[in-house]
Formats: structure tokens, sequence, C-alpha cells
């Protein structure tokens, strides 16, 4: 009793900042944990061929997303926040009925063009105009969720977050169940929800910013989040359209075990975006020191532990698809090698984009997304055909290295035309994590009919994080310490 007294003690002199930060973390632990979690119950009662237009219309979804609200929300909105800190609710008030106006007016476009949409996207009039209602509110319930992370309401943002996560998979079971369109009902319970919630907020939004148009806010989000689109759009295009395309060359089941290959790779995304957010300002503060031994040192010992972490989630797979899939998703053992192999890549990719980030040269971002992107397609489109769906996943992973090496390239420009002339990072030691890493990959399909070897690999390994777990909570406390 008395241990947890002095935890709860310690707890209320937090700073309101740490303790914001704690509760995002949980809330945004609980949105995926509840997504994650509720996969093996939908795997179950819905058809391969059923989960793979849930995948397909999540895809499109992506996509259209940031074509309908120029991804205001992530791209310009924190900086319009400090811009204009005097009208705040005017700002944000203004934003959101720019972001509906938007979506309402492309949705306009696509009802006049719908036989040549349809066509194109390969999904029913209905799941298309559900679409646009879900980006509708979508965006309304992002712009309000960011609002609340800049003045650090955490306390309104972990009740909706709890309430939505809670209700949207149980509404979501009971609808799927209990209907004959089974797409129809996964897909309506989400929007459901998050239409009461975010028709409440958009009122309260509107209500305490009193502005609806104002020229002046939206020319700002415009013109800054225009140049980004590019790196936006193919970025979602990088992840999302390996789905698309083998739903329309192969077949929605295919699309299926492959969407559900990528959802359990992204578990590791949790991991990588928590360490990636502590990592930021940190590095950041050295920079602004010239400390760059101490940014390759921690470099260093945060790769080592997601390269561990990425490779125990590779050991686990067979387990991980029997118990979320069971024996229909069997198959997707062969891919999830590749695709989490890409997902460790994302993260190698942004220690790199941190620096272009920091100097403000966002322009290089885009570049290096496009063209991994388009790659990507264009590798799609030759090798599908040619070998199945599985080829999307190595085509991935080949892009995601493209993209490191492009924003490794990038940064080094960057860094010479600062006069930088110390490495931020050793090139050597990343080459020799991300090769062991491949070479894992590689040999994982016979570690995969080898039961005991793999075991044995996998005690090794949790073994040996015990024994360094001091070690990794001192790499942690030196990051979230931004004075050392």
């Amino acid at each position: 009793m008395t241990y947890k007294y002095n935890l709860i003690n310690k707890y209320k002199v937090l700073p309101v900042e740490v303790k914001a930060s704690l509760w995002f973390t949980f809330c945004s632990l609980l949105q995926k944990g509840m997504s994650f979690l509720t996969v093996p119950i939908f795997t179950r009662i819905m058809t391969t061929e059923e989960y793979g237009y849930v995948t397909l219309y999540q895809s499109w979804l992506g996509i259209f997303t940031i074509i309908c609200t120029l991804n205001i929300t992530y791209g310009g909105f924190y900086n319009g926040m400090i811009k204009y800190k005097d009208d705040k609710d005017g700002y944000t008030s203004s934003i959101v009925f720019l972001t509906s106006l938007m979506t309402v007016g492309w949705f306009v476009i696509y009802f006049i063009f719908r036989n040549f949409f349809e066509t194109v996207l390969n999904m029913p009039e209905i799941l298309v105009c559900i679409m646009f209602f879900e980006i509708f509110i979508k965006a309304i319930y992002d712009t309000w969720i960011t609002r609340q992370k800049y003045e650090y309401n955490y306390r309104r943002q972990t009740v909706v977050t709890v309430v939505c996560s809670v209700l949207t998979p149980i509404l979501g079971v009971i609808l799927v169940q209990n209907t004959q369109n089974k797409v129809l009902g996964r897909i309506v319970s989400f929007v459901l929800v998050y239409a009461v919630v975010c028709f409440i907020l958009y009122g309260n939004i509107i209500k305490k910013g009193h502005k609806i148009v104002n020229y002046e806010y939206w020319k700002f989000s415009i013109q800054f989040c225009v140049p980004l689109i590019p790196h936006f759009l193919a970025q979602t295009i990088l992840s999302q359209s390996d789905r698309i395309m083998i739903n329309n060359m192969i077949g929605t089941s295919e699309a299926a075990i492959y969407g559900f290959s990528y959802n359990i790779a992204m578990v590791l995304t949790i991991v990588y975006q928590a360490a990636n957010s502590s990592f930021i300002p940190w590095l950041y503060k050295r920079m602004d020191e010239n400390d760059y031994i101490k940014i390759d040192k921690i470099t260093q010992k945060i790769l080592i532990l997601i390269a561990v972490l990425t490779g125990v989630t590779m050991l686990i797979s067979p387990e991980a698809v029997w118990i979320l899939g069971g024996k229909k998703y069997y198959e997707a053992i062969f891919i999830i090698p590749p695709i989490i192999i890409s997902v460790y890549f994302m993260f190698l990719y942004s220690v790199f984009f941190n620096i272009e980030v920091y100097f403000g040269k966002n322009i290089f971002a885009a570049f290096a997304s496009v063209i991994a992107a388009t790659f990507n397609v264009i590798l799609n489109y030759i090798l599908i055909p040619l070998y199945g769906y599985m080829a999307a996943g190595y085509t991935t992973v080949a892009c995601y290295i493209m993209l490191c090496f492009l924003h490794y390239l990038c940064m080094k420009k960057i860094c010479d035309a600062k006069g930088i002339q110390q490495n931020l990072f050793n090139v050597n030691f990343i080459l020799i994590i991300s090769a062991l890493l491949m070479f894992l990959s590689g040999i994982s399909i016979v570690l995969y009919l080898h039961i005991i070897i793999r075991y044995i690999l996998i005690i090794f390994v949790i073994i040996l994080l015990i024994g360094v777990r001091k070690q990794i909570l001192l790499i942690f406390n030196s990051i979230g310490n931004r004075k050392r």
C-alpha cells in the first residue's frame, strides 16, 4: 500500500506536460491495441474475401483523406496554433469548416464522375459514399484531438478515446454477426460511433470559434500544406498501394491475407513511433549544442533495441498468425518477414528524416517519398502478375531501403551545406544491423519449420533483454532528460 501511495504522490507532482505525454501515449496504445486485439474476432466471423474488402476500403480511405483534407491536421495545424495564438478558437473552427467544405466538394466531383471512380476504386457505390462521410467526421475528430494535445487537455482526450475505442469493436462484432453484408457492418460500426461523437465536437468547435470562413487562416493552412502533399500522398501510396493492386490484379482474398500480414507487422510501429517521439526533442537539443558524438552513441543503442524487437516479432510470427487469423490465414507467415523488415526501415529512414526536418528542408522528404512510391507501383505492376501477391512484400522492402538511402543522401547533403563535417550516424554500424536483420528474414522460413531451434532463439533473446534491461532504461532516461 505504501508503494501505491508513493506512486500516486509522484504522479500528482508531475508537470502537466509529462502527465499529458503519458496519457496521450496511453490513448495511442489503447486505439491500436483494441484494433489489434479484435483482429482474431473479425478474421473468424468474416471470410477472407469480406476481410479483403475491408482492407481495400481502408487503403483507399488513407489516400482520399489526404486528397480531400490536404492533411491539414498533421501538416500546418500546430503552426497555425502558434501563428494565430490570440484566436485559437477562431482558427480551429475555420479549419474544421474548411476541411468539411473540401470533403463535400470532392464528394460532388465523385458523384458527377461516379462511374469512372467506381471502376478505378473497384468498390460498390455505398462504400465510397460511406468513405467520404468517414473522411468528413475523421477530419473533425483529428482536429479536435490535435487541439487537445496542443493545450495538454489529456483528460478530455482520454475520455473520448476510451469511449470510441471500446464502443467501436463492440458495435462492430454485433453488426457483423447480425447483418448479411458483413463488410458494410464492419465499416459502419466505426462510422456510427465516431459520427455521434464528432457532431457533438463539431457543434462545440463552431460555437466557441464563431468563425467558419476566414480567408487568411485558409490561405495560410493551404499554402503550408500543399507542398507537403506529395510527401504525405507518396507515403500513403507506398504503404497502401500493395493491397489495392493485389485486389485488382489477383483477388480480394489475396489482398486480405496480405493486409492481415501487414497488420501484424504494423504492431511494431506502436513501439517505433513512441521511441521516435521521445527521441526527436532530445535529438534537436543535441543538434543545438553540436553534440554529434552523443547523437551517434544513443542512436546505435536505440537501433540495437529496435532490431532485437524486430527479430523477436519475426520469430513469433507463426504463433501470431495462428492466434489472430487461424488456418485460413496460415500462408501469411511466408510474407510477414519482408513486411516486418519494411517496418524496420520505416523507423530507420525517420532517423535521417528528423535531421532534414530540423533544418527545415521538407522538400527533400517529398522528393524521396515520391521516387520510392513510384518505384513501388512500377515493381508491383511488373512482379505481382509474374510471382503472385507475395512479390508485393519484397517490392515494399526494396522501396523502403531505397527510401532510407535517398533520405541519407539528402541528410548528408544538408549537413555538408551546413558545414557539419562529422558523421551524425555510424553508417557501417547501421549497415551491419540492417544486414543481420535481412539475413534473419531470409532464413526465417526455414526457422518456421524447426520450432525447437526457433524457440531456443526466442528464449535466448528474452534472457538477453532481461539481462540488459537496466541499460535500456538508462537509454530512455537519458533521452527523456533533455538537459543531459
